[in-house]
């Protein structure tokens, strides 16, 4: 069965992107970036939320032909040039999830952002976490992971690496 990954990148104190939405922080961390080409080989398809993507279109398209999935109520503004393969989707994560598990079979990428995250957090749907701890005190931003209600999860810890740069992978599973 396909698995939802979050592979992601977050300062020590949580944000995954400073007050404006930026990521130029990560940029003297790029050696944690080894691991990317192996990733999103082993991907199908993608899940992130429309501030997420406003913020791809507007950046190098990493996502090559992968089908990406924008959860949102609104129109989208344009995809970047083929070959991107945009689907927009609204409503329950769940169904999304059983959508691209049907449609694209294989693991799936949690791209972010922060609601998005939390959606598929509360709802129990994260089977791997790849959370890269990059060494920077952002002070504030856009939170990993904003306030929850739904209590404690249980985690193991499956695999460490830590980069000459400071940022360490941390990878986890449901225990």
């Amino acid at each position: 069965m396909s698995r939802i990954v979050l592979y992601i990148a977050a300062s020590l104190d949580g944000y995954i992107a400073d007050p404006r939405g930026g990521v130029d922080w990560l940029e003297p961390f790029d050696d944690a970036l080894d691991s990317f080409p192996e990733f999103i080989g082993s991907i199908r398809s993608a899940v992130m939320g429309r501030a997420t993507y406003e913020f791809a279109v507007r950046h190098p398209w990493v996502y090559g032909e992968l089908p990406v999935c924008v959860l949102t109520g609104r129109t989208l503004p344009p995809p970047p040039p083929p070959p991107a393969r945009i689907l927009p989707a609204a409503g329950d994560v769940r169904a999304v999830a059983e959508r691209l598990r049907r449609d694209f079979p294989g693991d799936i990428w949690l791209v972010g952002g922060g609601r998005t995250l939390q959606a598929f957090v509360d709802t129990g749907l994260v089977d791997l976490w790849r959370i890269f701890v990059i060494p920077a005190l952002l002070g504030q931003g856009v939170r990993l992971f904003p306030p929850t209600s739904t209590g404690p999860r249980g985690l193991a810890l499956t695999h460490t690496h830590a980069y000459k740069s400071g940022a360490v992978e941390l990878r986890y599973e449901r225990a």
